[in-house]
């Protein structure tokens, strides 16, 4: 569906058009840059459009990017290095300290319920009968 309103916006002007698309790198005619440059308010478009774009270009990208990402800064080696040095110092104290060859005595607990455990009555009884609703084989099948 198209939007049906009247544009407002006036007409690009056609000498001004002519100007972006030099500085954008298009072909062009020599004869078409040399009269768009004759009006005076396509010139003006010109150096606006020239300080415009050298404006750009002095903008370094490290004003508005995430610099230089790529190599982590030293503090970062260093914290991994606490962090790995760490775990390994606690690895070894822990094999040194627990020693697997003595045969230390089994502490071993029985938990001994004070009164008999009694399972509750069933719902449904099955009764299986051989050849009937049970066969035996071996196997596991």
């Amino acid at each position: 569906m198209k939007n049906q309103e009247p544009r407002n916006e006036p007409l690009p002007d056609p000498a001004h058009l002519v100007v972006e698309a030099f500085l954008d790198g298009e072909t062009l005619e020599r004869s078409a840059l040399l009269e768009a440059l004759s009006d005076p308010d396509a010139r003006e478009h010109f150096v606006d459009l020239l300080v415009l774009r050298r404006g750009i270009a002095a903008l370094e990208p490290s004003a508005w990017s995430a610099g230089s990402a790529a190599r982590p800064h030293p503090r970062w080696w260093a914290a991994a290095a606490v962090v790995i040095l760490s775990v390994a110092t606690g690895f070894l104290a822990g094999q040194r300290t627990v020693d697997a060859t003595t045969n230390a005595a089994a502490v071993e607990a029985v938990a001994a319920p004070s009164n008999s455990v009694v399972a509750p009555r069933p719902t449904r009884v099955v009764a299986l009968q051989p050849g009937v609703n049970w066969t035996e084989s071996t196997g596991g099948r």
